[in-house]
């Protein structure tokens, strides 16, 4: 019981961090007060693990420039960040912080939560845009996660 209790906690941190950076990008506030904001107001710490929305909001402000490059240098020719809907920029700011900042968590995790957080706000083809960004990118920063499980299959 403690476990799953555990993973949705994870799961809220998830979609919290993805709303916060939402609300961040047109109120312009610090990461700080950002944070401070949804610990006060909508992050009970029995319901959420305040640990990973904090990390995850932290380095998605520390590295916005260089995750939005990744994003940018990801995307199919023709396309631009400006094409990006505004709820998916958050969604993926979110889901690269977590492959960068959370080696623990294994990509089929990340790339599940972000797929389903997805879901959670578009009925088209957006998660599975979500789904492949993302997968691009964990193998570029995380590509030893994908050789070991290459070895695990095959043994």
């Amino acid at each position: 019981m403690k476990n799953s209790k555990n993973l949705e906690q994870r799961t809220n941190a998830r979609l919290l961090a993805v709303q916060a950076l939402y609300q961040q990008e047109f109120s312009k506030q610090t990461a700080a007060s950002i944070i401070a904001e949804f610990l006060q107001h909508r992050a009970p710490a029995e319901l959420v693990d305040t640990g990973l929305f904090q990390r995850l909001v932290k380095l998605a402000n520390a590295e916005k420039a260089q995750f939005t490059q990744m994003i940018e240098s990801n995307l199919a020719t023709g396309w631009t960040l400006a094409r990006i809907d505004t709820v998916l920029k958050p969604i993926l700011l979110a889901g690269i912080a977590e492959i960068v900042g959370e080696a623990k968590t294994p990509i089929k995790v990340v790339l599940s939560e972000y797929v389903h957080i997805a879901r959670s706000f578009f009925m088209h083809k957006e998660p599975a845009f979500v789904n492949s960004l993302l997968d691009k990118i964990a193998r570029q920063v995380r590509p030893h996660d994908f050789t070991e499980n290459v070895h695990t299959e095959n043994e």
